[in-house]
């Protein structure tokens, strides 16, 4: 396991001056040369110096954090009447974690634990006012179930949203943490030099987090951790029951084929009019977080918008 290896000083700031410096004064010039005289050795014969570049540096970046640290903040110790950000504490619902999460969580020792969440919008009121009647909202989960299971309840409950108006989103969305898509020739490979998560996945470290004191193959045969897995066992009614879903993915991103799995699972279990599959050229991880990746962001996101409001 040879990420974090400088994480402890002086070896962390060691590693990082040479890897800066290697960066400005050999890496940048060298593949700017490359990429300016042949563009068919850029990530994508499509794409512009200045965006390969770009790529090429998130990978660095990922790079020092994967050999140093991730400085992951600290848990939320700071009272919603404290700050203006639009901050609310939201209530745990050990209840509500059963079943196989269950399980999980205890071999683990996850519990459930009063979290935050945060409350954007245009609207010049206190958060977590009620919903009015027939308003929707986005709630926007990041892999943490049992806290989005609190966020839901809340949503519900406390504030007064319908669930049939309830959208849920999510981004950096890996399917197949089991790596089962990992052969000569699969996204993984063909798009390495597209994608700057990479060495994130390929290092297997979110995997081993994951999973925690599990097997690591457990994540090859989890629906929770591999919806995607070509190990799962298909089971009737897994994938089935799900509302309007819409799938957005990268033809440039090492995910590219797990997802392209999970997108056919959805539809023979949902019907494919019920899951919108986007799939656009050329675009890598996340292109909604970069406004480098024009015009393909803005033109995603109302493509998404017209998906949204039609449901």
């Amino acid at each position: 396991m040879w990420y974090f290896v400088f994480r402890r000083q002086p070896l962390k700031s060691l590693f990082l001056a040479c890897h800066i410096m290697f960066l400005i004064l050999v890496r940048i010039p060298f593949w700017t040369t490359v990429y300016t005289l042949i563009p068919g050795l850029r990530p994508r014969r499509t794409w512009s110096v200045v965006r390969s570049l770009t790529v090429l540096l998130l990978n660095a970046v990922m790079e020092a954090l994967f050999f140093t640290d991730m400085n992951v903040s600290q848990p939320i110790n700071l009272a919603a009447e404290e700050n203006g950000s639009g901050f609310v504490w939201i209530d745990p619902v050990p209840e509500l974690v059963t079943g196989g999460i269950r399980e999980l969580a205890e071999i683990n020792n996850v519990k459930a634990v009063r979290t935050g969440g945060y409350w954007f919008g245009p609207r010049d009121v206190p958060a977590g006012q009620r919903a009015m009647v027939g308003e929707k909202v986005i709630y926007h989960v990041h892999a943490a179930i049992i806290d989005a299971l609190a966020g839901y309840r809340y949503l519900i409950e406390d504030v007064g949203f319908e669930p049939q108006n309830i959208i849920l989103s999510g981004d950096s969305a890996a399917v197949d943490l089991g790596d089962t898509h990992t052969e000569p020739g699969s996204s993984m490979h063909r798009n390495a030099s597209s994608d700057y998560i990479t060495l994130l996945f390929k290092s297997r470290y979110c995997t081993r987090a994951l999973v925690g004191r599990h097997p690591l193959e457990m994540a090859n045969t989890s629906m929770c951790i591999s919806p995607a897995s070509r190990k799962l066992v298909d089971t009737p009614g897994m994938f089935g029951g799900l509302p309007p879903t819409c799938i957005f993915i990268g033809d440039a991103e090492i995910f590219l084929d797990q997802v392209r799995t999970l997108r056919d699972r959805l539809r023979t279990a949902n019907g494919e009019e019920k899951i919108k599959y986007m799939e656009w050229a050329d675009v890598t991880h996340d292109p909604f977080m970069w406004p480098w990746h024009e015009p393909e962001r803005t033109l995603a996101l109302r493509e998404i918008a017209k998906w949204l409001e039609e449901i």
